[in-house]
């Protein structure tokens, strides 16, 4: 399933989002099956956040010189690491 598949909130008429396929993520959609339900998911909800969390892991991947596979494979061996973690002080 893709954007142009998804109905709209209330219509249920499909919407038709653009994506920036000149963007630097734009080719982990179109090549890596995982990314690309990830996104959809995501866009389901918000297009606009699944586009700037897009930016912010290919950011990171790039600023860590590492690959999504790469990334995937660290993070299932040590789950731990990569938790998202709560202030402790706020509790």
């Amino acid at each position: 399933m893709s954007l142009d598949d998804l109905p709209g909130p209330r219509n249920g008429t499909k919407r038709h989002w653009n994506l920036p396929t000149n963007s630097k993520w734009y080719p982990l959609y179109t090549q890596n099956t995982d990314f690309k339900l990830w996104f959809d998911n995501l866009a389901r909800g918000s297009p606009s956040t699944a586009i700037e969390y897009a930016k912010i892991l290919n950011r990171y991947l790039t600023l860590k010189n590492t690959t999504l596979q790469k990334l995937t494979k660290t993070i299932t061996k040590n789950p731990d690491q990569y938790q998202k973690r709560t202030c402790l002080a706020r509790q």
